[in-house]
């Protein structure tokens, strides 16, 4: 049986961005049937109670040194982005048609916006506009515009963010993860990998074997 995740992200968060890409680099060797669902996390954190990190000073500053040494583990650039944490309602309301209509382009479209936000310093219109030409043309990206801001998408992006907060989520990114045994167990951080591999290598019968070898990947490993 395939194992099933369900990664909750949001492009305003650089450990989304970090999740989002790490697991991704484990798909093929933990064989992992893996759904990625944008959702707003302004609304999760305040149906959920919670705060920002940047709203205490000590962690915000914290904050930034941290993600330094992460996104370097990861291979990745991320700068700190001057007005923190900028507003991505709208291109999560965009992400959102993009699940539904180009389910097959919704990845490469995460990637984009996460890396127009994140290495870019792209905000609202800008982080939108760097959909295209890639993974949308110029017109189907303006109809997508056009979609998101119905009144029937933008409740939907509310209902979204009120349904995770009752799958558990507090903030992102959250996996719920179903593995062979039909367990379901929910993880949060960018930093749970690891110990989402042993877990779902203790289902009863586990045949399939999940070993971890670091952030960069099952393929970093086999070039050394």
């Amino acid at each position: 049986m395939t194992t099933r995740v369900t990664l909750f992200v949001d492009p305003v968060s650089p450990w989304s961005y970090i999740a989002f890409v790490a697991l991704r680099r484990y798909r093929q060797a933990w064989n992992l049937n893996l759904r990625v669902k944008p959702i707003f996390l302004g609304g999760v954190m305040n149906a959920a109670g919670n705060k920002p990190p940047i709203s205490i000073p000590n962690k915000g500053k914290w904050m930034w040194e941290d993600l330094e040494r992460i996104s370097q583990q990861h291979g990745l650039t991320i700068k700190p982005v001057e007005k923190f944490p900028p507003s991505t309602l709208n291109i999560v309301r965009l992400l959102r048609v993009v699940r539904d209509k180009y389910p097959d382009r919704l990845e490469d479209a995460l990637d984009k916006a996460f890396s127009a936000l994140w290495q870019d310093q792209l905000i609202g219109p800008e982080q939108i506009s760097a959909l295209s030409p890639t993974p949308f043309s110029k017109s189907e990206l303006d109809e997508l515009v056009k979609l998101s801001a119905s009144e029937e998408n933008k409740a939907g992006v509310k209902a979204d963010a009120e349904e995770v907060v009752q799958q558990g989520a507090f903030g992102f990114p959250f996996y719920v993860v179903e593995r062979s045994d039909g367990e379901v167990g929910r993880f949060f951080g960018s930093d749970r990998l690891e110990n989402m591999g042993w877990w779902l290598g203790q289902a009863k019968g586990a045949k399939q074997k999940y070993e971890w070898n670091g952030p960069m990947g099952p393929e970093a490993k086999s070039k050394l």
